[in-house]
C-alpha cells in the first residue's frame, strides 16, 4: 500500500544501517527534499548512521552544501554506490581520499539487471528473469 507523506515524516522511517535506493541522473529526477530532510535530521541527531546509498547515476546539484552532500561529508554514510560523482563535489573529495567505500558501476548495469528482457532490445546480457 502506498502513502503520500512529507519528507520529513519519510525520512523518520530510516533506521541506522539501512541502505537507501535513490532513482535519479544527476540533478534531474533527485528527491533533494528527502536528502535535505536527512540532512537536518542527522545535524539534529546524529542519526541516521552506517548508510547505504545506492543510485544508477549521480544525484549530486554541483553544490557542497545542498542535496546529500552534507549528510555523506558529516559520516551518516558507509558505502556509497552508483554510476558517478560527477555533480557530488565534496563527496567526490571524500572517495579519493578513502573515507568510506564506494562503488562506480556503468549505467546500463543498474538498467540491465532491471530489465526483464534486454535481448529484445539488442543487449550482450542475458536476461536472468
Amino acid at each position: 500500500m502506498y502513502e503520500i507523506m512529507s519528507a520529513d515524516e519519510a525520512i523518520r522511517l530510516i533506521r541506522d544501517g539501512d541502505c537507501i535506493c535513490v532513482n535519479s541522473f544527476v540533478g534531474i529526477e533527485s528527491p533533494v527534499e528527502l536528502h535535505e530532510a536527512l540532512y537536518r535530521r542527522y545535524q539534529r541527531m546524529q542519526s541516521p548512521r552506517h548508510l547505504t546509498v545506492v543510485s544508477s547515476a549521480g544525484f549530486g546539484v554541483w553544490d557542497e552544501e545542498r542535496n546529500a552532500e552534507g549528510y555523506i561529508r558529516e559520516g551518516a554514510v558507509d558505502r556509497l554506490i552508483c554510476g558517478h560523482f560527477g555533480a557530488m563535489l565534496s563527496t567526490k573529495k571524500l572517495v579519493l581520499e578513502d573515507r568510506f567505500e564506494a562503488y562506480i558501476f556503468r549505467l546500463d548495469v543498474f538498467h540491465t539487471r532491471s530489465a526483464p528482457r534486454q535481448e529484445a532490445a539488442g543487449s550482450a546480457f542475458e536476461s536472468r528473469t
